[in-house]
């Protein structure tokens, strides 16, 4: 396992998940489940209740903080700042009813047409522009 991969344990309905990966997808479903099913001692459900303008708000914290350790340096700490950044991106996209597969699509069709206008007909390689 490289050190990007996050070792976890997860209680999510009633199911134990031991030594698995965390990945961008499970944070997306916990994110839906809590939506769907609040819970009001869940930071998640509070935040989603307070509305797009308080989620808005720690987006932008979030990127500040993000940016302050970029410039610092501190790859750890840049690491955690980049979770909670996309983590709350997350969060204001359940708000909007915008699945992580609505954005995942939209950047796979984004970085086709990139592809397809470079004259190459699949997908890899290049950044996105």
């Amino acid at each position: 396992m490289n050190r990007t991969e996050l070792v976890i344990l997860v209680v999510r309905r009633g199911q134990i998940f031991m030594n698995k990966t965390f990945t961008m997808t499970d944070l997306a479903a916990i994110i839906a489940q809590r939506k769907s099913e609040p819970n009001p001692e869940s930071y998640t459900v509070r935040l989603l209740q307070k509305g797009a303008d308080q989620i808005e708000r720690k987006v932008l914290e979030e990127a500040m903080e993000v940016i302050l350790e970029s410039h610092d340096g501190q790859k750890e700490r840049l690491i955690s700042e980049l979770g909670d950044l996309l983590y709350h991106l997350l969060v204001l996209a359940a708000f909007h009813n915008i699945s992580l597969s609505d954005i995942e699509q939209h950047l796979a069709a984004k970085h086709k047409s990139l592809q397809i206008s470079k004259g190459e007909d699949h997908l890899g390689g290049g950044d996105h522009e």
